[in-house]
């Protein structure tokens, strides 16, 4: 059913690498000190489409076992390799499931990859796997691409690695609707339990973490699930909607030992729900309102979609970024809940940042008279003009600096437009990239344990794959390497639009 794709001359791979040594021998630099890439950004021109605007998505992963984050990128119809410095490594098409809906939810989910990387046998080598929307679970080599193995279990929709034995990755969790869920062995296709009456999180793919590190990750989502498949806690309370929660993000919020997940509840009390394995955290409804309660903060006050990370170093514990149901008036909780900061993305943004309509053929058009004029048309009794209003979208917290500090990576909202690094107590935005961005991702792909910022654009044939690269000196970073993190390596790959 797979068709391979030749990988192409990988000669070019050798010759950016010898020409990187070279300019650092020349700077006095050693080369682990020298500029990651020759350019910033770093553009590659790859062969893998992206037809769709939802389905398909990428993550990096050391695909190779030679010790470099490589990418997998996928699109429908198609799952191909790329070194970090853009070689080929192989390009396969195959019918991988990217968006089947399910009862109104769709998996993977918008953007979501639809794919595992892991050594998923324990045999040193890295393999990785996807599922057909006939539930046959494929494995593949990854280095060549080749079919190691596969299993059949008809009506799975959606794949996450996971380590429910304590063995490592060599156990997965398959998706088959919001409620229904199968946890297997990848190396003999083995079911481990079953539960149908599980809850997931609206649009999103399971997600799968230790929060508690005793080495066996649970199940995340409105209902924590244990290695074994137990229920360990629920969100559910008085006015909560169990079936609509919009977001899911994890981190160290709570004093609590372990890790705790985060979840915006669409519809119900509106909430943002924070809670952990050793004991309940916290609910919280915010109303930013005032004169930035347009669009669609109209009719809705819901936190939307959610982002954790040390926004604040000096509150203890990470923090939890709300971004707004129509993405341009957030705001900030401490680890007890408290919001601490909020602001407007059309106080902040600069001109031409844009969300819905048409702001890219008025790039000055002011906020403030667009409010007015809505305002004049509503008290008129007429219908208001759909202008463009300002917005964020994709939001996800980056070391950037390599400090401890994270900052957040936001694309613009609901166009494949430009992206930007904004700090999330203030809104203030520092740096703005012009790119067509369809899909962003953020890892540490050059190993300094700061993280790159990573673009997919589309194009008439194939796609670009574009790099930007912190090019301060990365002596100045005081954090390890990331992937060492277990929790970090699996939100890497086990993400999608909603929950990045």
């Amino acid at each position: 059913m797979d068709v391979p794709i030749a990988a192409g001359n990988l000669m070019g791979r050798k010759g950016l690498r010898i020409i990187w040594v070279v300019i650092s021998l020349l700077a006095g630099l050693s080369p682990a000190l020298a500029a990651p890439y020759p350019e910033n950004p770093m553009v590659f021109e790859l062969d893998i489409p992206l037809t769709s605007p939802k389905e398909g998505g990428l993550f990096a992963h050391d695909l190779t076992g030679d010790g470099n984050m490589d990418f997998l990128i996928t699109a429908p119809g198609h799952i191909a390799a790329y070194s970090n410095k853009g070689a080929p490594l192989w390009h396969i098409r195959d019918n991988i499931n990217l968006g089947k809906s399910a009862q109104g939810f769709s998996f993977p989910g918008t953007h979501g990859p639809g794919a595992i990387a892991g050594d998923m046998d324990g045999d040193g080598a890295e393999e990785l796997a996807y599922l057909r929307p006939d539930g046959t679970l494929v494995i593949r080599e990854g280095g060549t691409g080749q079919i190691k193995r596969s299993y059949d279990f008809p009506g799975a929709q959606g794949v996450a690695i996971a380590d429910f034995r304590g063995t490592g990755d060599r156990d997965a969790v398959l998706q088959y609707s919001q409620n229904e869920l199968r946890a297997i062995s990848l190396e003999t296709g083995e079911t481990f339990w079953h539960v149908t009456d599980w809850q997931g999180v609206e649009h999103g793919i399971v997600r799968v973490l230790d929060l508690d590190g005793d080495g066996r990750d649970e199940v995340l989502g409105p209902i924590l699930l244990d290695s074994a498949g137990q229920v360990l806690r629920s969100a559910a309370r008085e006015g909560t909607k169990m079936n609509s929660f919009d977001s899911l993000a994890v981190g160290d919020i709570l004093p609590a030992p372990g890790l705790e997940i985060a979840l915006a509840e669409q519809h119900g009390n509106d909430e943002t729900i924070v809670m952990g394995v050793t004991g309940p955290g916290w609910w919280r409804h915010h109303e930013p309102g005032g004169i930035w309660a347009i669009g669609e903060c109209r009719r809705r006050e819901d936190p939307d979609k959610l982002a954790v990370g040390e926004f604040d170093p000096d509150h203890p514990g990470e923090e939890v970024f709300a971004r707004s149901s129509c993405g341009n008036h957030p705001w900030v909780m401490a680890g007890d809940g408290s919001v601490i900061a909020s602001w407007s993305v059309s106080d902040t943004a600069p001109p031409g940042w844009c969300h819905v309509g048409d702001c890219r053929a008025d790039p000055e058009a002011n906020f403030l008279q667009r409010l007015n004029d809505r305002i004049k048309v509503d008290l008129r009794g007429g219908r208001s003009p759909r202008r463009g209003e300002y917005g964020i979208d994709l939001v996800r917290p980056v070391h950037w600096d390599g400090t401890g500090r994270q900052l957040l990576f936001v694309t613009e909202r609901h166009i494949d437009g430009q992206i930007a690094l904004v700090d999330a107590l203030t809104g203030e935005f520092l740096r703005v990239w012009p790119t067509e961005a369809a899909r962003t991702y953020a890892a540490d792909v050059t190993g300094d344990a700061r993280e790159e910022l990573i673009v997919l654009e589309a194009r008439p044939q194939g796609s670009t794959l574009k790099i930007f690269w912190n090019d301060e000196p990365a002596k100045a970073v005081t954090q390890d390497r990331l992937w060492q993190d277990r929790a970090y390596r699996r939100g890497r790959q086990n993400w999608n639009y909603y929950s990045p």
